[in-house]
């Protein structure tokens, strides 16, 4: 029962989270590494002048659509840094060699904590508070999926930062409206980060699912996972973690 609860909106035929660059040739696959600690996965990007990959590539869940529910991940930043994080649904078309990420079209929202700005259809609005991350913060990003009740939240280093988005309401402190669902009823949502690699500059992020790892930036109450509970070979049961999520035992 719990399981079916945790599945109710997560579309996905496989157990493990796929990362890919978006489109494809935009980044080489080697950029993506091993990361986490009690739950270890190709999760890490990391860029140097090493590897080829555009000036300011994407980097996608290949294998999830979000349908309902509250969900909830978190992205590491070792380097701070131009990180755009937030999340994309069908019809999503970055352009790296235009500087256009996650939140430069009409069909994807995102957060720069580098400069404290939100971004949506290209336009850029500036959060209130003069927020910035650092080095090694956490940048929590949830997604509330309710029809028109639909909303986008983020938090940094465990503090909430507030609603940033949220369907047909106004966006921060400007009149212009948002438009959550581009696809209608039927949108579905996966995770996007975009990020600035400029030559002789390393750029690092990763991404953080499983609420084991999720120590900096907790699951906040209500939300559930992009990991949640499997079939262990060792059977081991599924116990309750904070906040209404699952997972298995080690």
């Amino acid at each position: 029962m719990e399981i079916e609860m945790y599945k109710k909106g997560r579309i996905s035929n496989d157990e493990k989270l796929l990362i890919v660059p978006f489109p494809r040739q935009v980044a080489d696959m080697s950029v993506i590494q091993e990361c986490g600690n009690k739950h270890q996965f190709k999760g890490r990007i990391y860029m140097n002048d090493s590897y080829s990959h555009g000036a300011f590539p994407t980097f996608i869940v290949d294998n999830l659509q979000l349908s309902e529910g509250n969900w909830y991940y978190c992205v590491k930043l070792p380097y701070a840094g131009l990180i755009q994080i937030g999340w994309a649904t069908r019809g999503f078309t970055p352009r790296s060699s235009e500087g256009l990420g996650v939140g430069d079209d009409e069909y994807s929202w995102s957060f720069d904590g580098s400069r404290g700005v939100l971004f949506s259809k290209r336009k850029s609005y500036l959060l209130p508070g003069h927020i910035r991350w650092q080095p090694n913060y956490v940048c929590g990003c949830g997604i509330e999926i309710n029809g028109q009740n639909t909303r986008i939240k983020y938090w940094l280093n465990g503090k909430c930062l507030g609603t940033a988005f949220e369907h047909q309401s106004n966006i921060v402190s400007t009149t212009v409206k948002c438009n959550l669902l581009p696809n209608g009823s039927n949108t579905t949502y996966f995770p996007s980060v975009s990020m600035s690699a400029h030559s002789r500059k390393e750029s690092c992020c990763e991404f953080i699912f499983s609420p084991e790892d999720m120590t900096e930036c907790p699951l906040p109450e209500g939300y559930k996972p992009l990991l949640g509970p499997k079939l262990s070979p060792s059977k081991v049961p599924i116990v309750s973690c904070p906040y209404s999520a699952y997972l298995v035992g080690n």
